[in-house]
């Protein structure tokens, strides 16, 4: 994706995958336009100013909110969970929205308790269907995403 106009470049990848009749999948970077505007506040403030969860989830099938960074502060997770979740059904109702949780949200310089990661899921299991979890592990990762069955 072209990272100058991601918006616009998502935009023509949605459109190719859905003429081939698959589902579309988009999971926007926090940071991903924070270089091309004035923004200064942090990532995700940024990300929340610009709709970049409504502007994504308008082509996309499903829309992972990349919240992993904000795990370890519970209410700092919670409410960006919360406004882009809304921001992207406001964009498309259709859309099934996942929230990102890590076991190394900052490239390995913390780690999450269980706990904590619980809680995250306590607190915004009624917002969203599942959870993208990514499990990196110093040099690649692994993604899984879990779903409730019903509704989705």
């Amino acid at each position: 994706m072209d990272q100058d106009s991601p918006v616009p470049s998502g935009q023509v990848a949605a459109a190719a995958v859905h003429a081939a009749g698959l589902l579309f999948v988009s999971a926007p970077a926090l940071d991903l336009e924070q270089d091309n505007t004035s923004c200064t506040g942090p990532s995700y403030a940024c990300f929340l100013a610009q709709d970049l969860a409504g502007k994504f989830a308008a082509f996309s099938n499903v829309i992972d909110l990349q919240a992993q960074s904000l795990e370890t502060t519970p209410g700092t997770y919670l409410s960006f969970v919360q406004q882009t979740a809304a921001q992207a059904r406001a964009a498309n109702p259709n859309v099934i929205v996942l929230a990102g949780l890590s076991t190394s949200p900052d490239n390995g310089a913390y780690t999450p308790t269980v706990a904590q990661l619980s809680q995250d899921v306590s607190e915004t299991r009624g917002l969203v269907p599942g959870y993208w979890m990514n499990i990196p592990d110093g040099n690649s990762a692994l993604a899984i995403s879990v779903m409730k069955s019903s509704g989705v």
